[in-house]
């Protein structure tokens, strides 16, 4: 058994009931998996906020803030060793949180003041992120928001826009989301993490590194 799939079963088997959480341990850890460390950029790093920022179980913010910290501590590094000069890092998580997933709340980032949108199908269905019921009582998530995928999921469904619900919960979602790989559509069901660590896709990423880069 590989080190994700004991961490992810220990975390399933053991649910947390505390909100001790230490970012910056979490990002020395994560440092240290491609040999890296906090103490070379020489400075301070801290955090602001803890999870939950929104309502979920895992710790979105957490997650993202840790991400962009071990990200800043190496370029931090790096001016270090080209300068000699240290800098202190400070992130507030309820910022990383937007800059992870900045539609998170249907407020993008701007560019001149234009936000980010589907502007080659602005009425796309699809756009908005909804979860729909199938007929077995579980759920798939469509994401199919570029012309070709909304395309070929139209043609799956043979409906028109505003039947979309109606027909997806004629499906059972696996047959559904069989069916769409076949068509070019994209409609995944939903799994509990028991489900998903046993799907294919899962064996492959779990023998991946945290971190991989290829030229």
């Amino acid at each position: 058994m590989n080190k994700l799939t004991k961490e992810l079963q220990h975390n399933y088997q053991n649910r947390i009931s505390h909100n001790d959480f230490d970012m910056v341990q979490e990002t020395e850890d994560l440092l240290n998996e491609v040999g890296a460390s906090l103490e070379e950029f020489g400075g301070k790093l801290s955090f602001y906020g803890k999870d939950p920022v929104i309502p979920s179980v895992l710790r979105y913010a957490g997650f993202s803030a840790i991400t962009l910290a071990a990200k800043a501590a190496q370029i931090a590094s790096i001016w270090k060793m080209k300068t000699g000069e240290t800098q202190d890092i400070h992130i507030d998580i309820r910022r990383a949180l937007r800059r992870f997933s900045p539609f998170i709340e249907m407020r993008h980032e701007t560019v001149n003041g234009l936000a980010g949108m589907f502007y080659s199908d602005p009425f796309n269905p699809y756009a908005k992120g909804d979860f729909f019921q199938t007929k077995d009582g579980r759920y798939v998530f469509p994401t199919n928001i570029y012309p070709a995928l909304r395309k070929a999921a139209m043609e799956l469904l043979e409906v028109s826009d505003d039947l979309i619900p109606e027909a997806i919960s004629k499906w059972d979602a696996a047959e559904l989301e069989k069916a769409a790989e076949k068509s070019g559509a994209v409609f995944p069901m939903l799994r509990s993490l028991e489900e998903f660590m046993k799907e294919q896709v899962y064996a492959d990423i779990s023998k991946e590194p945290l971190i991989k880069i290829e030229k």
